[in-house]
């Protein structure tokens, strides 16, 4: 019900006459704390007084009226309706205070919900700001990382195309080595050819030359050759035919040994298209006795054909 019609009922409640589901109605209004209500039930007295029959009352005649005494009943319930009307103030006015107390608390809990609130859209702004500052650095992490990339494949390609160019360079280095290390032993087979044909013309003009023949050595057989030696000579003269291939990386040289067992090494030589040497070997001082000669193999210094003074022929 409305407060208009609640307010209209007050003075039956007031009575006592209203049936129990409306006085529940009325003590629900009057709980939830209207001022209107509560004073017009407080400013009322307690009950109305019941009609009692009259007796007539005749013309002229002077009739005196009794005095009517409330009953013990009504003052009872008077009583009552008192005690239920403060208690229901006390308890208006303790739900009120009660209530206040919960409003303050709630404003409280509110204002420092607000505050952490507060505080964390802080915090998420702070993060949100240091996440994209990550981003960025990440981004640009790539970038650089992309650049030494680049930077490590260009140069990867750069050392490749060089390292091909160093090869092919070391190659014709190597070429031109070769050419030049044949033509230096050209060079010097030639010079050599010279010296060896000028001491050959100087013994042969020289009276009282001397020929040791030089016999193969075991288990080489169709070699052959010759020492042209003269006394007063400081040279004398190799000659060999038919010598064995070479293997490569080996070369012939002249080992000479003088009677006094001094050894006089001659320079390492390669034979020509047909296997012979002719080669001059220079001694320490002239007069030197020759005592022994050999060709030998090199680096394995294996005896190819050898000579000696004094020994028997055959």
């Amino acid at each position: 019900m409305t407060h208009e019609e609640l307010h209209t009922l007050l003075p039956a409640y007031a009575a006592g006459t209203l049936d129990a589901a409306t006085s529940e109605a009325v003590r629900a209004h009057l709980a939830n704390g209207c001022l209107d209500c509560l004073n017009e039930v407080f400013g009322r007295p307690v009950g109305l007084p019941r009609s009692t029959p009259q007796p007539a009352i005749r013309p002229h005649a002077f009739v005196p009226v009794p005095e009517v005494a409330a009953p013990p009943r009504r003052r009872g319930l008077e009583a009552v309706v008192i005690v239920l009307s403060l208690a229901l103030a006390a308890v208006v006015a303790w739900t009120i205070i009660e209530l206040r107390g919960r409003e303050a608390a709630s404003r409280a809990q509110a204002g420092a919900a607000a505050a952490q609130l507060a505080e964390a859209e802080a915090v998420r702004r702070e993060l949100v700001a240091r996440v994209r500052s990550l981003e960025h650095d990440v981004e640009a992490a790539k970038g650089e990382a992309s650049r030494q990339a680049d930077a490590v494949r260009e140069t990867a390609e750069t050392t490749a195309r060089l390292q091909s160019e160093l090869d092919v360079a070391r190659e014709r280095i190597a070429v031109l080595t070769r050419g030049i290390s044949r033509r230096d032993s050209e060079i010097e087979r030639l010079l050599h050819g010279v010296e060896d044909e000028r001491a050959l013309y100087g013994l042969l003009g020289t009276p009282g030359i001397e020929v040791l023949p030089l016999k193969p050595v075991a288990p080489f057989r169709d070699v052959r050759g010759q020492v042209l030696w003269h006394p007063a000579r400081d040279t004398v003269v190799v000659y060999a035919f038919g010598l064995p291939p070479l293997a490569s990386g080996s070369t012939y040289r002249v080992r000479v040994v003088l009677d006094d067992g001094r050894q006089i090494p001659g320079l390492a030589l390669r034979a020509d298209g047909h296997r012979d040497v002719v080669m001059s070997v220079r001694l320490d001082a002239a007069g030197a006795r020759l005592k022994e000669v050999e060709i030998v193999i090199d680096p394995a210094a294996q005896a190819v054909l050898a000579g000696r003074r004094g020994a028997p022929d055959g």
